[in-house]
């Protein structure tokens, strides 16, 4: 029988590693209540273009208020993938599409396949009830009726215009979903 202190330290350091893989980042710890958080999903691969619009777009998010929520923030050297298991990186991603007030996501034919985004996906509409807007050059995913089912928004990329589709999406996810819309219905009292 292991002593009660023993079983006190084990339990804080397992305790601990679960609070470093779910915690918060140190850029949303400060961040003030109101601000909403888009999830991006997509495929990850060093290189492709599923992977490369990621900090552009998280840049335009937080001009207008959104913070996004990437599932390879702090992995983006390759030594730190050794890191973590297989369990600690899905849940930090179902902690972070639980914390998330819309799903950004793209899907696209470059050549692989990410098993993880339909599942964060799916996942993200039935289980959280989050609006989800999709970016894909599928055209049998833009009309497949699961898509159309769980997504509030598809966008088709036409060939050669993936990055001007993202970017029109992005735009549409934050006139809907961002909180620094100027509104007067909603700032300025109506007068009789």
């Amino acid at each position: 029988m292991t002593k009660p202190y023993v079983q006190y330290k084990r339990r804080t350091k397992i305790a601990a590693l679960m609070q470093k893989i779910i915690d918060v980042p140190r850029s949303l710890r400060n961040a003030p209540k109101s601000k909403r958080f888009v999830y991006l999903a997509g495929k990850i691969n060093k290189g492709s273009d599923s992977t490369n619009y990621r900090k552009r777009i998280a840049k335009l998010f937080r001009d207008h208020g959104l913070y996004a929520l990437d599932p390879i923030r702090g992995k983006y050297n390759e030594e730190r993938w050794d890191r973590y298991t297989d369990n600690e990186v899905v849940l930090r991603d179902i902690q972070d599409l639980k914390r998330a007030h819309v799903i950004f996501a793209v899907i696209i034919n470059d050549g692989g396949f990410s098993f993880g985004t339909p599942c964060e996906i799916a996942l993200s509409a039935m289980m959280f009830h989050v609006p989800i807007v999709l970016v894909t050059d599928i055209p049998n995913l833009y009309k497949h009726f699961w898509a159309r089912a769980f997504c509030s928004r598809i966008f088709l990329a036409k060939e050669g215009e993936l990055e001007k589709t993202i970017q029109e999406a992005a735009m549409h996810t934050i006139h809907w979903y961002g909180d620094d819309i100027e509104d007067e219905i909603y700032n300025e009292p109506k007068t009789l």
